[in-house]
């Protein structure tokens, strides 16, 4: 993890790093852009996605936007999992928050993460 507004995660998330994760969000602002970048996640432990949703809820209410960067293999564990719904995929390129095609007011409006490849 780099910041508390982009956090990159490793190529496997076991169980044993749940809680750290799970800690350190929990004394974060949550009404900011949240990037959990999980493009060389490969494989996780199922209780990641309760973090997921969770960090989703809590971003929700508190106002922030959520933006997963996702991997094709992390995709296929969403969609497996049947959450790729619950967290709004979107198609859309994104480099950088400030990508022309981001738009902050659009999300907010809709209270759903952005999910990008």
């Amino acid at each position: 993890m780099e910041d508390n507004n982009t956090w990159i995660f490793p190529n496997n998330i076991e169980f044993e790093t749940i809680p750290e994760y799970s800690k350190k969000f929990s004394v974060i602002p949550h009404d900011k852009t949240i990037i959990f970048d999980l493009r060389q996640t490969k494989t996780t432990h199922s209780s990641f996605i309760g973090f997921l949703i969770h960090a989703k809820q809590k971003i929700d209410k508190e106002g922030g936007i959520l933006i997963l960067k996702t991997s094709p293999s992390f995709d296929k564990i969403l969609n497996m999992l049947n959450v790729s719904t619950y967290l709004n995929f979107t198609n859309q390129e994104m480099d950088e928050v400030d990508n022309p095609l981001y738009s902050p007011k659009l999300q907010k409006s809709n209270k759903q993460p952005i999910i990008s490849h």
